[in-house]
């Protein structure tokens, strides 16, 4: 939101004015009006403009019953420097359910809303909060920025709840899923949603991660992609404000059964999966404790990867003791219908291993000469034991054979601009 105090009144008759009125705000008259992309509010007594607001920062109009005239307040989520604030106006005028109609449709569609249009749009969603204190604490921050919202909320005390009502939620009923919870809870939530029976319409329907626990990692990856500092408020208001659109899925098959597993983010195996599923909770702990111990305890496993790319198929033998097939990351594209794989080039021993640990100390990164980088849209692993652990989006599975293929724009999220 920009500060017009002190400046000339602008021209009310302005060929982009789309609609104006009158209000009070503070005691005080005002001309509201409305263009393509901002509201502008205007003071009457001294024809300066107050405030200008973009349209894609402002969050909704609820209504408001103030006596002895009714009035409605807006809500905003505007930048000031490099941070957003939240603020709310309320305005009293006789015309508070016009305004209302006007704002939402400006919000979301860009136009007035049509001559007969009665009903008041309200981006609804399904959210998903389980009940562990940072999940809570959390959804303390973001739930104003839903003010003008519709909000079906299940509290999750076992994430089997949440995976039994995807099952069968009616998805005509919602624009979104919200997660808000801890790791892999927005992993179940994604493959309850894509197994379901009419799985190829669910698919469609975008789920975004509210920042906790492993959710961080995606969450800062689609902040970035839509041009947002990561926090759990830029989280909500992408949810709030931004367009579904399309990612890259991979879908991960086991040869022992039929079982199929979806990932929205990674697969990991070695000493990734190990630190990854064995650390504590807390994310210090995982970086720090845990991968040192698992450094002196070093273990190297023996397996088969093959993969296809554009020049045919090729195949790897070697002792893994790095494996990362990453969906999406601050370095890969997310919707190119690729995984990109980093895996000990050679026997890279402890050393270079952290080396490889601070590199990516803020997240996995490609280029990285202990690596070696594979892009592939289908790959295969077959380890020649059963020995340590999958993680697949931070949700623990036996080792075991595996085909995997990614799912080019399979998935959907929410995102302010054109995403990955």
């Amino acid at each position: 939101m920009e500060d017009f105090l002190n400046k000339p009144l602008l021209q009310e008759f302005s060929p982009h004015t789309l609609y104006s009125g009158e209000a009070i705000l503070c005691k005080e008259s005002m001309k509201l009006i409305v263009k393509p992309d901002s509201f502008l509010v205007i003071s009457l007594a001294t024809s300066t403009a107050i405030y200008q607001m973009k349209w894609q920062d402002i969050l909704g109009a609820i209504p408001q019953s103030t006596k002895p005239k009714k009035g409605f307040t807006l809500i905003a989520f505007h930048k000031k420097s490099n941070t957003r604030i939240l603020e709310r106006f309320l305005f009293l005028t006789n015309d508070s359910d016009y305004w209302v109609l006007i704002i939402q449709s400006m919000c979301y569609f860009q136009k007035l809303p049509d001559e007969y249009e009665y009903d008041v749009y309200r981006r609804r969603f399904k959210v998903f909060l389980s009940q562990t204190s940072k999940a809570l604490q959390i959804w303390r921050q973001v739930a104003p920025i839903f003010i003008a919202c519709e909000l079906a909320i299940s509290r999750i005390q076992a994430h089997s709840q949440a995976v039994e009502t995807t099952k069968t939620l009616d998805l005509s009923l919602y624009d979104g899923i919200l997660v808000v919870g801890c790791d892999n809870l927005f992993h179940e939530v994604i493959n309850a949603l894509y197994k379901r029976s009419d799985g190829e319409q669910a698919r469609l329907c975008p789920v975004f991660p509210i920042s906790v626990g492993y959710n961080e990692e995606i969450a800062k990856i689609l902040c970035k992609k839509s041009n947002e500092p990561f926090s759990p408020e830029n989280c909500a208001f992408i949810a709030a404000k931004g367009t579904p659109l399309p990612i890259d899925i991979t879908e991960i098959k086991p040869i022992s059964s039929d079982e199929i597993i979806y990932s929205i983010y990674s697969f990991s195996w070695a000493f990734t999966a190990d630190v990854e599923i064995t650390s504590e909770t807390c994310r210090v702990f995982r970086k720090t404790l845990n991968s040192a111990w698992r450094l002196i305890s070093l273990k190297k496993y023996n397996a088969s990867l093959k993969w296809t790319d554009e020049d045919g198929e090729h195949e790897h033998n070697d002792r893994f003791i790095y494996f990362l097939a990453l969906n999406m990351s601050a370095d890969c594209n997310g919707d190119d219908g690729k995984n990109d794989i980093l895996v000990n080039s050679g026997d890279i021993g402890r050393k270079g291993l952290v080396h490889v640990l601070y590199k990516q100390r803020k997240g996995p990164k490609l280029g990285i000469d202990q690596l070696k980088h594979i892009s592939a849209s289908k790959w295969s692993l077959r380890p020649n034991s059963k020995r340590g652990i999958f993680s697949v989006d931070s949700q623990s599975y036996p080792v075991e054979n595996i085909d995997a293929e990614v799912l080019k724009q399979y998935g959907t999220v929410f995102a302010l601009t054109s995403l990955l």
